[in-house]
Order: structure tokens, then sequence, then C-alpha cells
């Protein structure tokens, strides 16, 4: 690095003689320094650090410290090691602190100065790592790399050249960079994808609709659909593209689609309504969606359509043909909410015409004794997720709370059947909302149980606290976890039941028991300990997180409103033009009885000049009458 870069011992950054940042990218001067005394000021700065995930407290902060950014690339884990990788806009260096804890030999660039300090603090105790002060353009190496790394870098192209096939130009000098065998991970918004579909506003732009338009202007940041990408990366040079699918998207992925899922999935059959109505979209929310997520991905998914409406696109590229991923795998989750040493990740294994699970934990930590436990490995069972059944009910328009009814009462007939076979419990018991429980059943809810052709299985119960629990608290998780889960919901018949609390206490008495504030509250404080227990997270309740349902208006009666409003506005504007045309006749009326008023006024003064003349002449008839009296009265007087 000597002789281009001067190392700043107080950023602890590389940064290029007579540099001058030319991009413009930041999240704010007080937001970013606040990010990094708070890095500063952790002990642990780990990618699962539980530390770092206590300062979260909105978007910016959750993208800089979220335990989730690094499962982007946890499925190319074994890649890395040993490698000499290129990270392209590192920005605060949550993947790059993933990078260099695969024990990859790292070098990352990042324009501002800013933001490559708080990279250089994230990685402060990882040798393996070099943060770059630098822009890609004019970044100097007298070496080539077995790896890049862009991470929400690609569309940022076409905003920083003038070039007309700007994107096609970076891959090209990117290329420049790279070791002949080998591969670069791109991860990129889809123009296409479907949440922009349903109303969320664009990533860049931050406009409703803006890529469905294709309104891109230049000198804007451009995301493409899957096909125009593709091509764009093969003109490139890069003979070798596999799409791997993020879920939600790129930037807080929990699941994660390998390439060519939907043609192995054919001969397996894993049931892809409980995979994708599963998926949280609490940290990516701005807008109501227009229809439901958790619903329309596994129609999108059954008509072949995943790999072109996904959110998001994460392409590994390589010249040569060789096979570097794992081919086996179908898809991957990831638990990363949870406390480090209880992160785990869970693997589909396709073998032949059969699916297994295997899961393990992400880090060798220490763990509570049985708290979690899981098995390693087992088959992957057919069926479909009970807590499909709820996404498919409370997603049609005014569904009623008997419906949700049903749905629960199955759950919990099946919860019964699944106590009662295991510990020779009574059907009367179960009339006991106090009726105490082993608590490794505090998992057994919908989202766990299998619906199958000839029955039901429980799956994934792997919590356990060692002790009792009551059965309506095992109830209220059913529920609660479940609403939970959804992204959106139709109107009810009852909008009443947009409250969860209302909810709640139709659901229980649905069930034939009676839930009272008391009791409910007790639920929150278990939900909070239970949290507290397996997650960073310090509460005391968890009443009021989710308090009510994301209610979406009625398409059909936005749009019949929308008649009415251009109806009106059109009679408005009618009315408008006829009030226009009254007003000038108004005007002229307004003139004549103002010439009215002058003809009238001068009528008056004419008037009042004719009773001026009149009684002048009164008063002169007045005194000639006297004076004429004064005349004759003496000869009347000499008269008589």
């Amino acid at each position: 690095m000597e002789g281009l870069y001067r190392f700043d011992p107080e950023s602890k950054v590389w940064i290029r003689k007579n540099y001058e940042n030319q991009i413009e990218y930041s999240d704010g001067a007080a937001v970013e320094t606040a990010i990094y005394e708070q890095l500063k000021k952790c002990s642990d700065v780990s990618v699962l650090s539980d530390e770092l995930e206590s300062h979260i407290h909105d978007w910016i902060s959750l993208c800089f410290f979220s335990k989730k950014r690094a499962n982007l690339l946890r499925p190319f884990t074994a890649l890395f090691k040993g490698k000499t990788i290129l990270e392209v806009g590192c920005g605060g260096g949550a993947i790059t602190r993933f990078l260099g804890e695969c024990c990859a030999q790292v070098y990352a660039i990042e324009p501002s100065l800013r933001r490559a300090s708080i990279a250089a603090e994230r990685c402060r105790d990882l040798n393996n790592v070099t943060i770059i002060c630098d822009d890609i353009a004019h970044f100097q190496s007298n070496r080539v790399f077995d790896g890049i790394i862009q991470v929400g870098v690609l569309e940022y192209a076409t905003r920083y050249s003038q070039e007309t096939d700007a994107t096609f130009q970076f891959l090209v000098h990117l290329k420049k960079y790279l070791a002949a065998d080998g591969f670069l991970i791109t991860a990129i918004e889809n123009q296409l994808g479907l949440k922009y579909f349903s109303g969320f506003q664009e990533d860049h732009a931050g406009v409703i609709m803006h890529s469905i338009n294709n309104n891109y202007k230049p000198g804007e940041a451009t995301t493409m659909g899957r096909k125009k990408l593709l091509n764009v990366f093969e003109q490139a040079g890069f003979g070798k593209n596999e799409l791997f699918l993020p879920f939600p998207d790129y930037k807080m992925p929990t699941l994660v689609f390998y390439p060519g899922f939907n043609e192995k999935n054919e001969r397996c059959q894993v049931s892809i309504e409980s995979i994708l109505s599963n998926i949280s979209y609490q940290d990516q929310q701005q807008n109501m969606p227009l229809f439901s997520l958790d619903k329309a991905l596994p129609l999108i998914a059954q008509n072949d359509l995943l790999y072109d409406l996904s959110n998001s696109f994460c392409i590994f590229s390589q010249n040569t043909p060789e096979h570097r991923i794992d081919e086996e795998v179908l898809f991957a989750f990831y638990r990363t909410e949870l406390k480090k040493e209880y992160c785990k990740q869970t693997l589909f294994r396709q073998q032949g015409d059969t699916v297994k699970v295997v899961r393990n934990y992400l880090t060798d930590a220490l763990r509570a004794e049985g708290l979690i436990s899981f098995d390693q490995e087992e088959p992957a069972y057919s069926g479909i997720l009970h807590h499909y059944g709820l996404v498919e009910t409370i997603n049609r328009n005014h569904w009623t709370i008997e419906q949700a009814g049903e749905w629960l009462l199955t759950w919990f007939n099946c919860l019964k059947m699944e106590l009662a076979g295991t510990y020779g419990f009574k059907d009367a018991d179960f009339s006991r909302i106090g009726l105490k429980v082993k608590s490794r059943y505090l998992d057994a809810l919908p989202i766990n149980l299998i619906m199958q052709d000839d029955g039901f299985r429980f799956i994934d119960l792997e919590l356990d606290l060692h002790e009792d629990v009551e059965l309506g608290y095992i109830i209220f998780r059913a529920v609660y976890v479940g609403l939970s889960r959804l992204s959106s919901v139709a109107p009810p018949a009852d909008m009443k039941y947009s409250e969860v609390e209302n909810i709640l206490y139709a659901l229980f008495a649905y069930l034939g028991f009676t839930l009272n504030d008391s009791l409910l509250d007790n639920y929150y404080e278990n939900e909070a300990r239970l949290t507290r227990s397996v997650t960073p997270v310090s509460i005391t309740t968890v009443k009021g997180a989710v308090s009510r349902l994301r209610v979406r208006p009625v398409i059909n009666e936005i749009s019949e409103s929308h008649n009415q409003i251009q109806s009106l506005q059109m009679k408005l504007a009618s009315l408008e033009g006829q009030l226009v045309t009254l007003e000038g006749e108004l005007d002229h009326k307004q003139a004549d009885i103002n010439n009215l008023y002058v003809q009238v006024h001068e009528k008056q003064n004419h008037i009042a000049g004719l009773y001026h003349e009149i009684h002048s002449l009164s008063t002169s008839r007045k005194r000639m009458v006297k004076q004429l009296i004064k005349r004759t009265l003496p000869f009347l007087h000499s008269f008589f």
C-alpha cells in the first residue's frame, strides 16, 4: 500500500494521496459520528454482537449493526477462507467484518473517510482487514483478487458516470482487478421486485412505482430486471452467472434460495407455501402494501416467476465453468435475531428425490444448558404449515373472527392430541386455562405445525425452559406469534378485529376460555421473559409491540372511491365554471346597480333642489301676502 496510499493512524484507514471524495453518499455527519462513537464504546464488534444490536433504534442503525446483514454471504462462507477479497463500497463494514471473520484477506474500499473510519473501527481487531479510502474508479493495486464483493453498489454506476452503458463499463472495470479464475458477488435490488408492485417506495428514489414505471433519469441510481441484468454481466465477460434470491431482500435476509430451486424442487415438492408465507417484512415496510406479500409470493413461485419478481438478487459470477456452489442445497434459513450463542442456520439439502434438514449453530459460544436444542439432521416432512391457513383466512376481504377461530381450533385439537398421547391428559383437562404443560411445547405453534394428508406433525420444538407453563400462555403464543408474522391483512367484517387484543379475547372465547386483563398482562410478561432468555432484547412486557394489524384498503373500494372523487371533481369544475359566469353577471348587475345609485342620487339632488325652490317660492308668496294685507288694512279700517 505504501507509495500509493498513506496510513492515517487516527482513523486506521489507508488514504490515497491527494484524495478528494467525488462521491456524495452519507447518512448524515451527526448520524455517522454517533455510529462511530457507539462502536468505539462496544467491547464486542463481531458479526453476531449482541452489544451492537442493543444500539439499534432506527433503520440506519439497523443497517449498521444488525446480525442479519451477513446472512447474504453465508452461502459462500467456504469460498472466502484464505482468499484475497476486494470489497467495493464497504460503508460501515457490516459485510467487511463477516469477510474478515471468514479468514479472508480483505481489502475494503470506501469513498467516504467518515464511513471508512466506521468500517475500520468495526474491524479493529482483525489484522487481515485493510480499509482504504478511495473510489473504485481511481483505486490502484499491484495485485489481482480471488474475489470481489459489491453489495448495493452496482446500481450507483449510472449515478456517477455519464456513460450510456455505465453499468456495463463498471463491470468491465471491476474485472480488471479480478484473477482469471476469480469470482464476483453482486447484491442489487430488482427493478421488478414484488414489493415494488405492492406499493413499497423505490429504495433509492423513495418514490412509489418509480422503478415499475421505469422513471429512472440520467444521474440516478438505476436497477434492472433479471433478464436485462444478467445480459449485462454476460456482455461484460462473466460467462457463468448463478442467481441467489435473498428474502425479504439483500439488506436483511432471513431466507436465501439457491440457484435452480424451482427445477430441483419439482422432484422433492417442498411446500413453497410454508416457506414463503413465513417471512417477516417488519424491517422493510414503509407503506401499506396493496396486497398480501405472504400470500402472493407462493403463487409467484408456483408459476415459475420467483426469479423474475424476487425483491433482490445476489449474483455469483465467474469467468470459468467451475462448480463452486453446493448444488445439493435448495435454500437456507437464518435465525440471527437470537442471542449470539443461539444464532443458527437451517439448510434444506436435496438428496435424490428426498430432502433433509440440516441445522447448526453459527458460533461455538457457550450456551445455557438445554434452553434451545434441535436435531442436527432430520427429513423434511411433507405437508403445509398450519400458519398458511391463517394467511389465507385473514387475507380475504371481510374475514370473520369465527373463521379465524376455526383455524385456531384446528391447531388446538392437534395440540390436545399431542399432549394426550404423550402425557395421558383427559379431554376434560383441556377445559382449564391454567392447565400445566411442559415448556418444551412453547414452540408447538401453528408456525411449527405441519398438516399432512394422514395427520399432523409438530416440528422445531426447540425452546424449553425446563419448567411447567400454563396452557393459556401457549394459546396466547399461538395467536400472538402468528399475527406478528403477517405483513398485512384484508379488512375484517368487524373493524374492531384489526386490534390484536380484541382478536385475542375473541379467539380465547371461541375455544371456550375466558381471558381477562390480568391473565393477558401475565402472558405479555411471560413472553417478554422468554424474549429476554433467547434474544438480546431487554424488555419487561411485549404489550403494545404488536397492537394493531396492518389492514389494507380494499382495491375495488379504492377504485370506486377514486371514480366518485373524479365525478365530484368534474361536478365541482362545472359548478366552478357556473360560478365564474354568475360572478361575471353579478359584476354587470352590480355596475347597473351602481349606475342606478348614481341616477337616484342625482334625482334626489334634483328633488332637493325643487324642494328648495318650492320652499323659496312659498316663503316669497307669504311675504307678498303679508305686504298686501299691510297695505290694504288702513283702507278697510276707514271704510268701516
